[in-house]
């Protein structure tokens, strides 16, 4: 998928006095290649999102920052058939100017949840910026409740 062919994404509306948001994300993976793999697709669906919204050269200014590899465990699904089964994750840490976190996290959402995609992104804590943006408050899990609705409501 080129990232021209991504659809126009909504900006979240946020007033937040901080000036960025730090979002921490998770690609997790099944495939033999394990965090290899995890860091290869969480590397690209980043780059592609930071590429949609500021260019080459504004992705490059921002950047991101893929941390070391995430322990292996079980995986954690609600049941389904990927309950039980080993799995190993990647993460990464991007930090994003307030008025941009709706598009970004549109962007990652429909980067990582084309059909074949190797690995499942998911945001498992946020900073009390992010929750802020997210009107919040300083609840981390209220900030990813809020995540997903700006999600589903960016990309729609």
């Amino acid at each position: 998928m080129e990232i021209d062919d991504l659809p126009p994404q909504r900006t979240a509306e946020v007033s937040c006095p901080h000036m960025f948001a730090r979002v921490e994300l998770y690609a997790q993976t099944k495939l033999e290649e394990g965090h290899q793999a995890a860091a290869s697709v969480l590397g690209i669906v980043m780059r592609l999102a930071m590429k949609q919204m500021y260019g080459v050269a504004g992705a490059a200014a921002l950047g991101y920052e893929l941390l070391g590899p995430v322990n292996q465990d079980q995986y954690a699904g609600g049941g389904g058939d990927g309950a039980g089964e080993s799995c190993t994750r990647a993460a990464a840490i991007v930090r994003i100017p307030k008025e941009s976190f709706g598009k970004f996290m549109a962007a990652c959402a429909v980067m990582s949840s084309y059909d074949g995609a190797p690995c499942t992104l998911s945001v498992t804590r946020a900073s009390p910026h992010l929750a802020c943006l997210a009107g919040a408050g300083a609840d981390s899990s209220l900030a990813a409740e809020c995540l997903q609705r700006l999600v589903a409501s960016s990309v729609q």
